[in-house]
């Protein structure tokens, strides 16, 4: 792995913990900050939140919009960070007990990703609670940095979230990059790096399978 591919996943890594941090959950048009003080790149970028959202809550800086899509925990958020040039996609790993119960969804749903492909019913609500918010919001971000790079991360239930916006977004147009520190799938079919070609990065042993093909 090169110095600069390593620099990447380990900045990727802290945006992923970043999510975590309720501060970074609801209060869109501020900097991110990591008050238990394990993101210090995240902290010392020059980053501003486009949008933020908890459990059904999506947060612009212009509005509240109320999602109805009840038994999600979906979190984090999406920042803009000026220093790496990048449009982040940050989504929360399990950190409750909805998330747990989200989790153990294990049984399989169609998506409109690919054609005959189903996803963990958990993972593919989450993703749909904030799907057009998240799509709203990356839209506007491209239009108003332009060269700017969009990842998707998060660690965890997060990681599992952040394939299918991935996926999705790509699908829209999107040159979204997908960079996993950790996920966890329940499936074992359909790998989402078979899915998107050279724009899933993982340097773990771990099986980043979220889709399955009927």
């Amino acid at each position: 792995v090169s110095p600069d591919v390593l620099s990447r996943f380990q900045l990727m890594e802290q945006y992923a913990a970043a999510a975590y941090c309720p501060e970074n959950n609801n209060s869109p048009g501020t900097q991110l900050s990591c008050h238990v003080g394990n993101c210090p790149r995240v902290d010392a970028a020059d980053t501003t939140t486009a949008l933020e959202f908890e459990k059904y809550v999506t947060r612009t800086v212009q509005f509240v919009v109320v999602l109805f899509t009840p038994g999600t925990d979906t979190t984090g958020f999406i920042a803009i960070d000026r220093t790496n040039r990048l449009i982040v996609v940050a989504f929360r790993g399990t950190a409750s007990l909805l998330g747990w119960i989200i989790d153990f969804r294990f049984n399989r749903v169609p998506t409109t990703i690919c054609d005959g492909c189903d996803a963990h019913q958990g993972f593919w609500d989450s993703w749909l609670s904030v799907r057009d918010g998240i799509f709203s919001t990356v839209k506007n971000a491209v239009a108003a940095n332009p060269g700017f790079s969009v990842v998707c991360t998060g660690h965890s239930l997060g990681g599992a979230i952040a394939s299918l916006a991935a996926a999705d977004l790509r699908n829209a147009g999107y040159n979204a990059t997908l960079v996993l520190p950790k996920i966890q799938g329940h499936s074992e079919d359909l790998a989402v790096a078979f899915y998107c070609p050279n724009k899933v990065c993982s340097i773990l042993s771990v099986r980043p399978v979220l889709l399955t093909l009927r």
